[in-house]
C-alpha cells in the first residue's frame, strides 16, 4: 500500500467514525433500527466504491495519459454501473427502507468524492514536487 493511499484510508476511516456515530444515532432515534441497517448498507456500497476509485487512481497515475483517462473514466463508467447493480439488487432482494438506503449511499457518496478528490490533489501535488 502507498503512503498515500495509506493517508486516505485514514481520513476515510475518520469519517465513516464521525459520520455513522452521528447519523446512525440520530437515524436509530428518530427512524428506528430497520432504517439504520438501510442506512448501513447504503454507506457499505459507497465506501467500497471510494475504495475502488482510488485504488484504480492510484494504479493509473504514473501509466500514459491514454491509459489514465481510460483507467479514470472508464473505471467511473463501471462503478456508477456497479452501484447502481447493487442499489437494484438490495431493493430487490431485501425489505430494507428505500430512502434511508438512497440518501445515505448519496450522502457518503459526495463525501467520499470530496476525499477521492484530495488524493487526486495531493497525490498531484506530490509529483509535481518530487
Amino acid at each position: 500500500m502507498t503512503q498515500e493511499i495509506g493517508g486516505f484510508v485514514r481520513k476515510l476511516g475518520i469519517v465513516l467514525v464521525i459520520g455513522l456515530v452521528i447519523i446512525g444515532l440520530v437515524v436509530h432515534r428518530w427512524l428506528g433500527m430497520d432504517a439504520l441497517e438501510a442506512v448501513l448498507v447504503g454507506c457499505l456500497i459507497s465506501t467500497i466504491n471510494v475504495i475502488v476509485g482510488v485504488i484504480s487512481i492510484d494504479w493509473a497515475f504514473d501509466k500514459p495519459q491514454a491509459t489514465f483517462l481510460k483507467a479514470i473514466l472508464g473505471g467511473m463508467a463501471a462503478r456508477m454501473a456497479a452501484i447502481f447493480a447493487a442499489l437494484v439488487m438490495v431493493v430487490s432482494w431485501t425489505d430494507l427502507q428505500v430512502f434511508p438506503l438512497v440518501g445515505s449511499m448519496f450522502g457518503f457518496y459526495i463525501v467520499f468524492q470530496v476525499l477521492e478528490l484530495r488524493f487526486v490533489t495531493q497525490r498531484t501535488t506530490d509529483s509535481l514536487g518530487d
